[in-house]
């Protein structure tokens, strides 16, 4: 390893609906030793193709089947960039949308893309993190590693919480500071809260998800021009996160008997959405 360079373990989750999606590094890192794989959606995968800074998940025409790849590698920043930010973009189809959720260490971010953009078929988003957070967790690596296991286990839903509550806050933080919010507004609030609904993991997820929306409904209802608008999307979005925990429920629920009939104590267990 070059001394000019800084390297550690990362891993990727992508999870897309769009009939093409790309994920790359635009600035600040690049990618070595690989190793990826489709792990949903095989059937509807055409190409699954990768190097140095992008990943390419491609499907057939306008084929909105749900497909996840996953990607475990070693990001590489350069020592310039170590006060800087790692900028990705991801690029897709005018289909669907795509998700990026970034693992490094027991730390994950998770990265909706659902919008599109006038006029360009690319649908550009850009998104970074501060090089400054992936140096920190290698360099507490062997701290967080003599912690006991119910300590990181603890823990661990606390920052996931944290993280969706301050990536709804950071997105719509204009939205909710506007004098005159639209209904556009609205719409785009609620997309993005169903879309974390219908992708949650866990119990927990699906429960953050509808606190968010039960606190943009309180602050949306103050515009009386907005109550139709409101009602229409903040059901659609209630139905989302309702269908998504009660399959948790009734999946967490088989898990729980299973386990009690070996004699093993219920632990939380992370499931694929829409299986």
């Amino acid at each position: 390893m070059s001394s000019d360079i800084v390297q550690f373990p990362i891993a990727y989750v992508i999870i897309t609906t769009s009939d093409w999606t790309r994920v790359q590094i635009v600035e600040g890192g690049y990618w070595t030793d690989h190793n990826v794989e489709c792990t949903e959606g095989q059937d509807a995968l055409t190409d699954l193709l990768y190097n140095r800074r992008t990943i390419l998940i491609q499907k057939n025409l306008n084929d909105a089947r749900r497909v996840v790849a996953s990607m475990k590698c070693v990001l590489n920043i350069a020592k310039e960039y170590s006060e800087s930010n790692v900028t990705y973009r991801i690029t897709k189809g005018d289909l669907g949308s795509t998700v990026v959720r970034v693992i490094a260490n027991s730390v994950e971010s998770q990265i909706v893309h659902a919008t599109k953009i006038p006029n360009d078929p690319k649908n550009p988003f850009f998104f970074n993190f501060p090089a400054q957070q992936y140096l920190q967790h290698l360099e507490k690596k062997e701290e967080i590693g003599k912690l006991p296991k119910e300590t990181k286990e603890e823990s661990k839903p606390e920052k996931e919480e944290h993280f969706i509550t301050l990536t709804f806050n950071a997105m719509f933080k204009e939205t909710f500071q506007k004098k005159e919010p639209t209904e556009n507004d609205v719409k785009e609030v609620f997309e993005w809260i169903g879309s974390q609904g219908e992708t949650a993991t866990k119990l927990l997820e699906a429960d953050i998800c509808k606190s968010l929306a039960l606190n943009a409904e309180t602050h949306f209802y103050a515009f009386p021009n907005l109550k139709k608008k409101l009602h229409e999307e903040s059901k659609n979005a209630h139905e989302k996160i309702k269908k998504r925990y009660d399959d948790l429920r009734k999946i967490e629920g088989e898990v729980s008997v299973q386990a009690q009939a070996f004699g093993v104590k219920k632990a939380e267990k992370r499931v694929a959405p829409n299986k």
